[in-house]
């Protein structure tokens, strides 16, 4: 996962317009939320991210891109939150009140259907979990270890 401190100069941004998104192996990467890796200098970060409940734009805004190797996808992210000294980071045993903490989530959508998703979800207090879902449903759910 990435930094918080803002964009590096001379950043490729793309505004997320729900068209497949461009990922490509771009390199290797080194997972230290420092994102100064060839590989990231020259990928797409996406932005403009609204609310899933309407057209109201998301606060604070983040941007992500994404590589992979031949075992593993990488999600970049950069949040720019003005008030970064308090992001909420408890250790948690549980999933209980996750909701409760400074999080990120990436949904998948595979087909382009809407039909099923993977979730994925980071607390700032590093709980992972991942979900299978349904439009209207979730059929299974499993924690990362």
């Amino acid at each position: 996962m990435g930094g918080c401190d803002g964009p590096p100069e001379n950043v490729v941004r793309k505004p997320y317009d729900k068209a497949p998104l461009e990922v490509k192996d771009l390199g290797p990467i080194k997972v230290d939320g420092k994102l100064n890796e060839a590989a990231w200098s020259n990928a797409v970060f996406h932005e403009g991210f609204v609310y899933i409940s309407g057209p109201t734009e998301g606060l604070p805004q983040s941007e992500f891109a994404v590589s992979f190797d031949k075992e593993k996808v990488y999600f970049a992210v950069r949040c720019f939150d003005d008030d970064i000294a308090n992001i909420v980071a408890p250790k948690r045993a549980k999933a209980d009140r996750r909701r409760d903490d400074d999080l990120i989530e990436f949904f998948i959508n595979a087909d382009g259907k809407n039909s099923s998703y993977i979730q994925l979800l980071l607390t700032a207090g590093n709980f992972q979990q991942e979900v299978l879902g349904t439009h209207a449903t979730m059929r299974r759910r499993s924690d990362f270890t």
